[in-house]
This record gives structure tokens, sequence and C-alpha cells, in this order.
């Protein structure tokens, strides 16, 4: 927005060649005289412009021609009333006399746009003929392009870059005429214009050529899988060809799962592929396309393969063939067979010498209350370790007698028993124990040698006697009462303890 600029007179050809995104322009209030033919070459989102109460005398058609402008305000100019500016009169039509836009006549006056009227001012015209041109490739072609307007217009062609040969031949100054020598195929729908154009404006004609042509395959590749199977080509022919697919010679049967798609159509080609949905292997083979008009064929062939042979040729006559081994389903079943044996040699091992273990199988001391069973297990490891010193022989004896039920329940203290006992232990006691059995030994393994630790300070004759005889359910209350007497007796008088 530029507006009070008296020293603002002119746009030259590289003012505004920064700003590529410019869209709206505002001049007003200035002294901006000139602005050059090629201001907005490098402005082309151009769309609105402003040029109110300046000094512009003259504008040329040929500043805007590359925008697409919506509005051009041009009130409150000294336009001069010539066949320079008849040109804002056609463009603006209505619109001048909406915006006030007057211009200057020779004398001073001033009158509205809208009525200018000058002589031998009138818009070119063009005419092309022939209209249209549909030749067979390899033709030639006479193109001649007609003019009218006051001043006489200036006739330019305009071409598409073409591969076909072409000589241009001024006749006057109304008329040219250009002649194409050898038409090639790569030319078909190229665009041909005549343009004329003077002071007051510009006009043009043009057509596009409809050159004939055999088919050409240009591009037939091998097979990839998207969401559908798809081998791809490219065709080029005028008329558009009829295509045709072969696997193995033999015509393919398109349907549901098989069928030729067109993506895309430029000037000339025609791109597609032929859609598989889910092929198997009996879809691998030599694919052969066909693409035919009446101006000739072409053909391509591609291998295409999809999935490999389960086993064997389904289309032969011999015996089956035996399936290829899944060599990793045999390394994972020989695996988990491995992983087994081992397991049940461990399992072997630890049965066997997992008595002597902590972490071996021990017998159940306390099959009704597992709560009870595991205070008693830690009172008796206190009771072993006070009465360990004062352990007398015969003790071992009557151990043995026990019931095998009270024996498993005595297992683990009896273990710890025997570990903490062996200062105090009197001759005869090994040649009993080496009598038990190797079951018995384990399962009273570890519960003796927690109940030797705390008893063996203040064992006396008869302790075990008595234990004996209690039933397995008043053994269990015992062992907690036991467990705290034993922590507190520090005397032994008449072979009786006393808290």
């Amino acid at each position: 927005y530029i507006a009070n600029q008296s020293g603002f007179s002119s746009i030259n050809d590289k003012d505004l060649h920064l700003y590529k995104n410019l869209r709206n322009l505002t001049v007003t209030n200035s002294r901006l005289t000139y602005v050059s033919r090629l201001a907005f070459q490098n402005n082309l989102k151009l769309q609105y412009l402003n040029f109110k109460d300046n000094n512009l005398s003259s504008l040329s058609w040929r500043i805007f021609r590359h925008l697409n402008m919506s509005d051009l305000i041009l009130s409150g100019n000294p336009l001069r009333c010539s066949c320079d500016n008849m040109w804002m009169k056609l463009r603006l039509a209505e619109e001048a006399d909406a915006q006030e836009v007057r211009c200057l006549e020779d004398g001073g006056a001033r009158k509205p746009l809208s009525r200018l009227g000058v002589p031998n001012c009138v818009l070119p015209m063009a005419t092309l003929s022939p209209s249209k041109v549909t030749v067979r490739e390899g033709a030639n072609v006479e193109l001649t392009c007609n003019s009218s307007g006051m001043p006489s217009p200036e006739l330019i062609w305009n071409m598409s870059p073409l591969v076909t040969n072409y000589v241009e031949i001024q006749t006057s100054g109304q008329m040219t005429l250009l002649r194409l020598s050898n038409l090639s195929s790569l030319d078909h729908n190229s665009k041909i214009s005549c343009t004329a154009e003077n002071i007051v404006g510009e006009k043009e004609s043009s057509l596009l050529l409809d050159i004939l042509f055999s088919p050409n395959i240009t591009k037939l590749s091998d097979a990839f899988s998207d969401h559908h199977w798809c081998i791809p080509f490219s065709v080029a022919g005028n008329p558009r060809p009829v295509l045709q697919w072969l696997l193995n010679n033999e015509v393919v049967k398109e349907g549901e799962y098989i069928v030729t798609r067109i993506h895309d159509v430029t000037d000339r080609e025609y791109h597609g592929c032929l859609q598989l949905d889910s092929p198997t292997h009996l879809n691998n083979g030599l694919y052969t396309l066909l693409a035919t008009n009446e101006y000739g064929t072409d053909r391509k062939e591609v291998d295409a393969h999809f999935m490999t042979e389960p086993w064997g040729d389904p289309t032969t006559d011999g015996p089956p063939q035996n399936p290829p081994e899944d060599r990793v389903a045999v390394y994972v079943v020989v695996g988990i067979a491995a992983v087994a044996f081992t397991g049940f040699l461990l399992m072997l091992v630890i049965l066997k010498f997992g008595g002597n273990s902590k972490f071996g199988i021990k017998g159940y001391l306390c099959p009704q209350r597992l709560s009870s069973c595991t205070k008693t297990q830690k009172k008796g490891h206190k009771e072993q370790k006070t009465s360990s010193r004062t352990k007398l022989p015969g003790t071992e004896d009557k151990q043995q007698n026990q019931t095998p039920r009270n024996r498993r329940q005595a297992a683990e203290p009896n273990s710890q028993e025997q570990k903490t006992s062996s200062r105090t232990k009197l001759p005869g006691t090994e040649d009993k124990q080496q009598d038990q059995t190797l079951r018995n030994r384990r399962q009273t393994a570890e519960p003796n040698s927690q109940e030797q630790k705390t008893s063996s300070r203040t064992k006396l004759p008869g302790t075990e006697d008595k234990q004996q005889n209690q039933t397995p359910r008043n053994r269990r209350p015992a062992a907690e009462l036991n467990s705290k007497e034993q922590k507190t007796s520090s005397r032994i008088i008449g072979g009786h303890r006393w808290v």
C-alpha cells in the first residue's frame, strides 16, 4: 500500500520482482506516471490493482495479459481519449461508469470513458483454417490464418514444441501460411494457434492436431503386488487400441478376478495394468499384450511369477513328488524334545538328592493348618538352638519309635538337631541312625536339625517320651508352648523344667 508519495513516479521491470506472492497492490494520491510492460511479469498471483488519483495518461493492455485480475481501479487519472486506452473501455465496460473513469479530449474537456469512440481503432480478429485437422501419420498439412482490425494487426503463430518439420510463409499483411510436413504421431493432440494483436488488444484462433497412427506398446513391466497384483503397461494409438491378453499363447478370459484397468490418459497414451486378484501358481507364465486398431497391431511379452508351485507340476502325468520338508518345523520339534528330556533328567536328580538340599522335596509337616505349621517351625528353630548343649543319651532311640506320621512332622526340626548336637552325641547314636531307611532320613533331615539347635542346652531324659504320647493335634499347640519355655528356662530342678 503506497499513498501520498509525491516522489513515487514509476514502476519499472525489477521493482516488484521479489514479491512473488503479491496479491493486492494499491498506489494512490501519488505522482505515478509510468508502468513498465514487464512490471508484473513475476507477480502471477496479483488480483487487485488500485491506481486511483495518480498522474497516468495511458496504460498498455500487454501489462496485464498474463494476469487473472478481478479488480482494476483507474479513476482520478488524466487518461487520454485515444486508441491506446480503448482496451480499458472494453475491459471495464459498465464498471467504468461506476468508477467514474473519465478521459481528456484534445481540447481539455473530460468525458466518460464508456463513451470513448476513436476512428480507425478496432479490436483485431483471427481466423484459422481449416478449423480441424485429422490426417494419417506421415501426411503433409497447410494451415492458413486470416486477420482483421485497425490498426493492422500482427499475426503470430504459437505452437507447442513440435517434432514435425514446419515452415512459416508470409503471403500478405492480413494472411499467413504454415506448412507442416511428414506429421509425426508424437505430435498427436498438439495445439497450434494463430494470434492477431494490435494496440487495442488481441484475439486467438487455435486447433488440435488429430493424427491417426497404429498402436505402439511403449511399456510392459514385470508384475508387482499392491492392493492387487498388477502388470503395468502403456499403449499409444489413435484411434484407441483394443487390448487383449494371452497366457502361454492362450487367451486370458477377463472377469471378476482378472481385468484390464486404464488409470490415466495423456495426449497420446493410455496407462493402466492387468489386475489380478489373489493369483496362484496356475497364473504363472508368459503374458502377451496385443494392441490393435484399424491401422495396425503391436505386441509385447513379459514373464510373470506370482506364487511358487506347492510341489510338482499338476499338469504332468507322472507320479506326484514329495512335498519339500519344512526344516524350521523339524528344528523346533527337536528342540522341544531336547528341552523336555533335560527337564526330566533334572527332576530325577532333584528327587534323588533333594533331601540333602534346602531346595529338595521335603515332608509335609502340617497337613491341616499351613499357617500354624509355619509358626511352629520358626519356634522349633529357636528351641533347638538353646537345647543343643545338654542333649542326653537315648534321645535318638526314642525318636526312632515314633510313628511314620510323627516322624514326618518332626522331620524339619531333627535335621537341624543333628547339625548342632554333633559335639554332645554319645556312643551308639550313629549306629542307630544308620539303621533308618533312606526315605526316613530325608523326611526327618530338616525338622530334626531345627529341633536339635534349640533343644541341645536343656533337654532331659523323658521329654521325648512325653512328646511321643501326645496326639498329632495336641503336639502342634504344645510345640508353640515348648518353644517359649525353652527360651525362658534357666534351671532344671528334680528332672522337671521350671519357668
